[in-house]
């Protein structure tokens, strides 16, 4: 939310937060036509945002980057979300036509819980209140292992602890943070619309498809 002046006063919130971004998706847009990229980004952003808002969070996108954000009771609402997101956007891909790359637009989700500093940053009249801190650096640097686990889920102990639910969770990794002392143990969750062993390869393999049987039409918007 934009404003033309800073009304929330800074502080320091215990948050669980959901993120959200496209397998691929610099190398996937690389060479589609721009009205392409456009709709099946729309496409994709609708089902996120609805997902996390319907369950009671509160969402901001930057691309195809979602950040969705809940209180610490909400740990398996925000779960939940995340297989609502695997499970439409799998019929998605399902209805999607032949040529539309909405075929391939698979997510990669972390959850994590932790610190964030709310506060309403901006310059010259316009503000825009932001979460920034620990929890979200840690989900970037989380994201980045999503290939190599070949799994497009995860979910930080902390999460876990702070739900009700029992998720039959697997732990994957555990994550070194600063300190010589700083571990967090890193889950994946499997109910069949996600984190199958082979995930990683057979996205690559699909856009892999995708590219080259829309290779013509790549080129032609181009040229």
């Amino acid at each position: 939310m934009t404003s033309t002046e800073s009304t929330v006063k800074a502080s320091k919130k215990d948050k669980v937060l959901i993120t959200t971004e496209i397998i691929s998706f610099s190398r996937l847009i690389a060479d589609l036509l721009p009205a392409h990229v456009s709709s099946s980004l729309n496409s994709y952003l609708e089902i996120v945002c609805d997902a996390i808002g319907n369950a009671g969070g509160e969402y901001e996108f930057h691309g195809d980057i979602v950040f969705g954000y809940f209180e610490p009771s909400q740990s398996d609402a925000a779960i939940e979300a995340a297989f609502i997101i695997h499970t439409e956007l799998k019929e998605a891909r399902k209805k999607a036509q032949k040529e539309s790359p909405m075929r391939t637009i698979y997510p990669a989700i972390v959850i994590t819980r932790g610190d964030l500093i709310e506060s309403q940053v901006g310059i010259k009249g316009k503000y825009q209140r932001e979460y920034v801190g620990g929890a979200r650096g840690i989900a970037g640097k989380l994201r980045r292992y999503i290939p190599r686990l070949n799994t497009q889920f995860l979910v930080t102990a902390p999460v876990l602890e702070s739900s009700e639910m029992d998720w039959n969770a697997r732990k994957v990794i555990q994550y070194k943070g600063r300190a010589m002392s700083d571990y967090l143990d890193i889950f994946t969750i499997d109910y069949g619309v996600t984190s199958r062993v082979k995930d990683g390869e057979m996205i690559n393999a699909e856009i892999d498809r995708y590219i080259t049987a829309n290779a013509s039409m790549m080129q032609s918007s181009s040229s």
